[in-house]
């Protein structure tokens, strides 16, 4: 008969093999990801903003953490950011308006939903139906889930945590009846691959995220006489590291020509945020601006304008390069204090932010922008 103590440490040695079974299973990769969270609501984003104030022209030194010098470098270095932060602050949130005031259960049973809207600018009607579509027009659909609950649909509650493998897409397609109207139109198609979560009020910490997704907005107008159309890919949730973020707008707008005529411009902009070996401090972030932008007037020769510019919030350096109708300015190493070249020409490729290899973005097109064939002009219900 085996011992006291000689069966505690078979019961050890035995924990001891069981573990090291286990360990070995999961090939050593340690704990699983945290689950993520399902928000109670669904909401729309009211921007999908990456800040790039730094390097781009001052209107409130006061709000700002630097600025840029006015050296021989200086217009070259915000271009890209004012493009990039005039369609985040003015063109995107434009086009998501009113969806911002939507609130939508996230629920197993919500497939489709009918919302009278009354405050703000734009009252009417909105019909969203929540059914898996083909988005990218591949003749498949997105694998979403079909209701508002990306953990599945017809069951009881959806959960308040789930998996990141065990989560679908909620694709929605909306349709828009301002008021006084007598028709729906179609207004906005997109896919949530991770819903946004607003920000609570009761709590010091600031949740509010846009989420992961992509999304066509139909025509509107930037005004009167400029209507623009609008497609964006976004990733705000990554599973990585939080400070991981990706935006990419493109803009499609017709404007009046001085003397007559119309032209059409495509702007693709590309903003990228990465967090770097400190997580502990909130500057240690390398952030990279494209942007393409074509414009065309009367279908004549196309003027067309590529950046790419890359600077870390912790530092004083900017790497870019930009190619416009007046020629191509050769890959250069600021400083943004100065907008001048660094005094350093090798200071960029020291803290890894050259451009060298980065490629412009593509020159945009209709196909970036256009409503998916599956948005039928009438709602389905």
């Amino acid at each position: 008969m085996m011992g006291k103590k000689h069966g505690t440490v078979f019961r050890i040695l035995l924990a001891g093999l069981i573990l090291g079974a286990l360990a070995a299973c999961t090939g050593g990769r340690g704990a699983p990801a945290p689950p993520v969270e399902i928000p109670s609501l669904v909401t729309f984003p009211a921007t999908l903003e990456i800040n790039v104030d730094t390097i781009a022209t001052t209107q409130q030194a006061a709000n700002m953490k630097a600025q840029v010098g006015s050296g021989p470098f200086t217009s070259l270095i915000v271009v890209g950011a004012d493009l990039a932060r005039t369609t985040f602050n003015f063109t995107v949130r434009l086009a998501l308006r009113p969806l911002e005031v939507l609130q939508i259960p996230v629920r197993p049973d919500v497939f489709r939903i009918e919302i009278p809207v009354t405050e703000g600018s734009s009252p009417g009607t909105f019909k969203i139906d929540f059914s898996d579509f083909d988005f990218n027009g591949d003749g498949m659909g997105e694998g979403c889930s079909g209701c508002t609950c990306p953990a599945g649909c017809g069951f009881g509650s959806c959960p308040t945590s789930a998996p990141a493998a065990e989560l679908k897409s909620v694709c929605y397609r909306v349709w828009f009846k301002p008021q006084g109207a007598a028709e729906f139109t179609r207004f906005i198609a997109g896919v949530f691959t991770r819903l946004p979560v607003r920000d609570d009020p009761t709590t010091p910490a600031d949740e509010e995220n846009p989420g992961n997704g992509r999304f066509r907005r139909a025509e509107f107008n930037l005004s009167p006489d400029q209507p623009s159309q609008l497609g964006a890919v976004y990733e705000h949730a990554a599973e990585t590291d939080p400070r991981n973020k990706s935006t990419q707008v493109t803009a499609r707008t017709e404007f009046p020509v001085e003397g007559g005529g119309t032209g059409v411009t495509f702007a693709n902009i590309d903003v990228n945020q990465v967090g770097l070996e400190n997580p502990s401090d909130p500057l240690n972030l390398q952030k990279t601006v494209r942007t393409t932008s074509q414009g065309v007037v009367d279908g004549g020769n196309p003027n067309t304008l590529q950046y790419r510019g890359r600077f870390r919030e912790d530092a004083d350096f900017f790497s870019g390069t930009v190619v416009n109708p007046g020629g191509e300015v050769p890959l250069f190493c600021a400083q943004i204090s100065t907008g001048a070249a660094a005094e350093n020409p090798g200071a960029c490729d020291e803290i890894g932010i050259s451009v060298a290899d980065l490629p412009f973005l593509p020159v945009a097109g209709p196909s970036d922008v256009d409503l998916p064939a599956d948005f039928p002009l009438a709602p389905t219900f």
